[in-house]
């Protein structure tokens, strides 16, 4: 992806969200999305980090994650939410 050239804006619509990187992802074709979203699991960051954490810089207000459910215990009724700081709600 050509992230660093003049002019070059990452804006994908939300089909294009679901139907191109959420499904390659699902489908084993990281290679086609590791470029413009990274996999982290949002929850352990502040939310002031989470724009330097992506891939893509930008001065938009709009970044974009994969993040895996991480489970409190094995009964998966809770996701882990902690981070150094607090917790997200």
């Amino acid at each position: 992806m050509e992230k660093d050239v003049v002019g070059y804006r990452f804006q994908p619509t939300e089909e294009e969200l679901i139907n191109h990187y959420l499904k390659n992802k699902n489908l084993g074709k990281s290679w086609l999305v590791d470029d413009g979203i990274r996999e982290i699991n949002i929850c352990r960051y502040e939310p002031m980090r989470l724009p330097s954490l992506s891939k893509i810089k930008s001065k938009d207000l709009a970044w974009y994650f994969f993040s895996p459910k991480v489970y409190t215990s094995a009964k998966k009724t809770e996701m882990k939410r902690t981070t150094s700081s607090g917790f997200w709600k």
